[in-house]
């Protein structure tokens, strides 16, 4: 029996011995495989990542491609969207990369000192010239590129393996990477594992050996020898001695610590599991509103439009865009812009309830589609959710107002291409925008020719300057005292090129949208400055000049050095200057405008606040301003009633007392004149005294009535 126990023995080591080999054998084979499936892995992860990031920016590739942006405010807006999208895998935080063709990086959010720098010249520890390689791959098509880099100052470079794909649109190319030394990392952190595992294995299978099979094998043994003594005497009771006992906890041990293994396995494939997850709700949904995306508005608008191409289905698609949203962005900071955004498609989703659904495009855009409403209905709709979006917004005690604009377009009426209804509701919300239509437009074909004039209008304007096809107009003010114009208003006018003299308001506005109003604002104000001078040194020395300054102009930084370095190559004082403010700064940028006012107040310019009444501001609020001139706008001298001559009255008194002049325009009969005089205005402009004049015709002016 010893000798069959000693052979068991010998052939279950033996087996144990195969185990491992068999075990050894599987691993290294496996591990292989891991590596090859792992490079592969994150591979794939590296391109989806690139083509999210791309994604998320393409809302900025379509404007500039419509001619919406310079390539230069493009990259300005791409750059602050990728300095956000900043993400973490396995090995820790990471980022999506941008750089230009001219070898600039633009977004590097782990490396802010790099941002702006010029690295064409870089080279690894090979010699391989990385970003002229990073280049060369990106206008080819996309790629992937091996090269060496640190991760930090001082540390030795490390294999690094990046993706890079050209963005043409902005001549830029974005990529992001990582460290090949992390996936050999994770093998060896696998292996340890796998190692660690087997020991234990074989561990317990030993232990099972001994606790079970040895004792086992050692009963049979004694109770075969005891019945052999019980047979030679049986009258004696066979003494059968126990095993000695072990403590059980080693057992308890060993089983607890493979279950541990288990469950650090269940881990990773849980996190693995959440990590995929993450991903496909960042390829499906807005990561700061949580709301659809443009990947999952094609993925779910293009079935809806197969059910409308069968006539399963019909609807209505719109479109919305926050005006002035870039001006809360420059006011107020990107945090309050996002949390605009978030409250934006909540008080939508508020409104739609389970009517439709929205999708935020990017940026400060909105597609919504309600399926089964006919067109009235959409217009409703669209006023409903109109009036949510204009209601005020308050965050830290703050409160500000943004209005929206909103196209409309239905399907199939419309069309049933996606692309093409996208266009359409585009162009619906920008004539909205422009017409100012109550906020929102109904599609309709004449748009696009409406659009294509708009656009080439916005062109032409861009060269008006240089072309000399600007010119300033000058409207007589009447001191109502004195009995003779004491102050001139300078106005713009376009002559376009074989079309014929341009009204403001249709090229204001674009000017306004389009950034061109800086440069245009700063000939205008110079050359009216100069006119100014020029009065005075006919002796005309009392005169002085009101300019308008719009919201755009009053938001920049260097308001008040551009306009006195203005004043002095003009060689005008500043108190003959005074500066128009337009009531719509009362929406936003008031507020952050005030200090910039005091030092031009300071200055010994005069501030006047033009159009009061047609707006959002009021006379407790004004009284906090520093406002020497209150223009009463021409649409309370329409119709001149008990009430209405009441309402003026007042407000003149009021601004009186809060020690304003006041100025009445709009003035075009000799009723209206005298009711102005009568209800002691300071000053009055209007068709009655003269209409606005050429420099030339005005000097003529002022020789008859000065």
């Amino acid at each position: 029996m010893a000798d069959w126990f000693s052979k068991t023995s010998v052939r279950f080591t033996a087996a144990i011995l195969v185990l491992l080999l068999g075990f050894g054998v599987g691993l290294s084979v496996y591990l292989r495989a891991f590596s090859e499936d792992s490079y592969l892995t994150r591979k794939n992860e590296l391109q989806h990542i690139v083509s999210l990031a791309r994604n998320v920016i393409e809302p900025v590739l379509e404007e500039k491609k419509a001619g919406k942006l310079t390539i230069g405010q493009a990259r300005v807006t791409a750059t602050d969207i990728l300095n956000h999208f900043v993400y973490s895998d396995d090995w820790g935080p990471n980022f999506v990369f941008l750089a230009s063709y001219e070898g600039y990086i633009l977004v590097e959010p782990f490396k802010p000192d790099a941002v702006g720098t010029y690295q064409m010249q870089r080279r690894d520890i090979n010699g391989t010239a990385i970003t002229q390689e990073l280049l060369q791959t990106a206008k080819a098509g996309g790629g992937f590129v091996f090269y060496h880099e640190p991760r930090m100052e001082g540390a030795p470079p490390q294999k690094k393996l990046s993706y890079v794909t050209g963005i043409p649109e902005l001549e830029c190319y974005i990529g992001t990477g990582m460290y090949v030394d992390d996936i050999d990392r994770s093998i060896n952190i696998l292996m340890k594992r796998f190692l660690l595992l087997g020991s234990f294995i074989l561990v317990i299978i030993l232990g099972l050996q001994y606790y079970f099979l040895h004792p086992l094998l050692h009963c049979f043994f004694t109770l075969s020898n005891a019945f052999k003594e019980f047979g030679r005497y049986p009258a004696s009771l066979p003494r059968i001695t126990s095993q000695s006992s072990r403590k059980t906890t080693d057992t308890a041990k060993l089983i607890e610590n493979f279950q541990t293994i288990i469950n650090m396995l269940k881990e990773d494939r849980m996190a693995l599991k959440e990590r995929v997850t993450e991903i496909q709700r960042l390829a499906y949904f807005d990561p700061l509103t949580n709301l659809p995306n443009r990947a999952s508005l094609a993925e779910w608008f293009q079935a809806e439009l197969e059910r409308a191409v069968t006539g399963e289905s019909r609807g209505a698609i719109m479109f919305l865009d926050l005006n002035d949203f870039k001006r809360v962005n420059d006011l107020f900071g990107h945090s309050r812009g996002d949390q605009l955004l978030v409250q934006t498609g909540s008080r939508i989703e508020t409104v739609l309830r389970d009517k439709g659904r929205i999708f935020r495009l990017g940026g400060d855009e909105f597609i919504i589609i309600i399926p089964g409403l006919n067109g009235e209905e959409a217009e409703k709709l669209a006023q409903e959710i109109l009036r949510e979006t204009a209601c005020p917004y308050v965050f830290q005690g703050e409160s500000f107002y943004v209005t929206g604009s909103l196209g409309i377009a239905r399907y199939p009426e419309d069309g049933c291409d996606m692309d093409s209804l996208l266009s359409k509701v585009d162009t619906a919300m920008y004539y909205a925008k422009e017409a100012k239509m109550n906020g929102y437009s109904r599609f309709d074909s004449s748009m696009h020719e409406a659009m294509l004039q708009r656009i080439k209008l916005e062109n032409s304007l861009a060269k008006a300057l240089e072309r000399n096809q600007l010119e300033l107009f000058y409207q007589p003010q009447w001191d109502v005292a004195l009995n003779k114009p004491v102050a001139i208003e300078a106005l713009l006018r376009w002559n376009r090129s074989n079309k014929g003299r341009v009204f403001p308001g249709d090229f204001i506005p674009i000017a306004e949208e389009s950034g061109l109003i800086i440069p245009i604002g700063r000939w205008v104000l110079l050359e009216a400055c100069r006119f100014c001078a020029y009065l005075h040194s006919l002796g005309y020395d009392d005169i002085y000049v009101t300019v308008n300054l719009s919201a755009r102009q009053a938001e920049q930084p260097n308001l008040v050095d551009s306009v006195r370095e203005t004043l002095e190559e003009a060689g005008l004082e500043p108190r003959f200057l005074e500066l128009e403010i337009t009531e719509s700064l009362f929406m936003n940028s008031l507020e952050s405008c005030k200090d910039k006012f005091r030092q031009l107040r300071g200055m010994g310019i005069r501030l006047a606040l033009d159009d009061f009444g047609t707006g959002y501001s009021s006379l407790t609020r004004l009284r906090l301003l520093p406002f020497d001139v209150l223009k009463i706008d021409k649409e309370f001298l329409r119709e001149i009633n008990a009430e209405q001559s009441e309402i003026i009255r007042t407000i003149i008194k009021l601004a009186h007392v809060l020690g304003m002049e006041v100025v009445v325009e709009g003035v075009e009969t000799v009723e209206q004149a005298k009711f102005a005089a009568d209800a002691l205005s300071d000053r009055v402009q209007g068709y009655y005294f003269s209409q606005p004049l050429a420099r030339e015709n005005l000097l003529t002016y002022m020789a008859r009535v000065y």
